[in-house]
């Protein structure tokens, strides 16, 4: 692998409500085929109670949802939330799709009563290039308790265009855009690596992470920067495991600055990454790098020092 260089129910805090227009719910129809992770049939991984995540929407436990993808047509999914215990609904309530992050933009719901094993929620892809997370997530009625399921990896096949000319759009992830930053492995134009992650972070998840220079530093100073820029950093090889949404810290590259990229994929044997910087010999969006537990493999080059987050963790 090559890079370049690059500068149980338990309780959670009462729902706020939901301000969020919807923004992927549209339901014209598409030129574009999409594909998804996973596959008509099949569960996403089943969440973890020890997780748990917030934003400016509210607060979301795991470890009681999961996500089955019921349906595709074209560019229409239906997903089905249910327990993952099999058990019913004690309490009514909504189930939401929310595209990229829990506090995203509304894509698909449904109300949902007492005594039902499951819930359907329609959504909409629209996107033309990329990708998009597809969270479900439920809401009861009573309480304003919130549960989220993991997210649905939606994406078009390729994911990004191989239009390699300086500062062209290659393609979106979650509704930020990739740049082209040249052919070359070494490019020194604005696109960096750095500049990618800094605005993913301002438009999805409405967090400024910039502490230094114009664009937070080199990337081989973002690991150990972490608390400066308002993020917990999990070291490769530990306790926590990487999740879609987190910064890929990596030290080395032929001259030395490091890279850092987003996850935007997390399986049992690899994650796959976005990022700017790359070059044309290795994929912007969805280049793959194997892993075993917590453990990310290092690309040619390169340490993979280990994983940002936010403090509340608001994806």
């Amino acid at each position: 692998m090559f890079f370049v260089s690059c500068e149980k129910e338990s309780m959670v805090l009462a729902e706020q409500p939901e301000l969020n227009e919807p923004l992927f719910n549209m339901k014209a129809t598409s030129s574009v085929t999409y594909y998804s992770s996973p596959t008509v049939g099949n569960y996403t991984s089943n969440s973890s109670s020890s997780v748990t995540i917030g934003g400016n929407c509210g607060i979301h436990s795991g470890g009681i949802l999961r996500a089955k993808l019921q349906s595709k047509s074209g560019n229409q999914f239906t997903v089905r939330i249910s327990k993952q215990d099999g058990s019913n609904f004690g309490i009514a309530g909504t189930a939401y799709v929310k595209a990229a992050s829990l506090c995203g933009g509304i894509a698909g719901q449904a109300s949902y009563s007492a005594g039902v094993s499951y819930v359907d929620v329609t959504f909409y892809a629209t996107f033309s290039r990329g990708i998009v997370n597809f969270y479900p997530m439920t809401i009861d009625g009573s309480y304003g308790y919130r549960y989220y399921a993991e997210p649905i990896l939606v994406y078009t096949s390729p994911m990004y265009t191989s239009n390699w000319v300086y500062g062209a759009n290659l393609g979106s992830v979650n509704g930020a855009n990739v740049y082209c930053n040249g052919t070359s492995n070494l490019s020194s134009g604005y696109y960096q690596c750095t500049e990618f992650c800094n605005r993913y972070y301002s438009q999805v998840y409405g967090l400024n992470i910039i502490n230094t220079g114009s664009q937070g530093g080199n990337a081989n100073t973002w690991y150990g920067n972490a608390s400066a820029k308002g993020l917990i950093a999990y070291a490769n090889g530990g306790t926590v495991e990487p999740r879609p949404g987190d910064i890929l810290c990596m030290s080395g590259g032929s001259q030395g600055y490091g890279h850092v990229a987003i996850i935007i994929q997390v399986t049992s044997s690899f994650i796959k990454i976005a990022h700017q910087n790359s070059g044309t010999s290795w994929a912007p969006i969805g280049a793959q790098i194997s892993r075993s537990g917590t453990t990310v493999s290092n690309p040619t080059g390169y340490t993979i020092q280990g994983w940002l987050r936010a403090p509340s963790y608001q994806y």
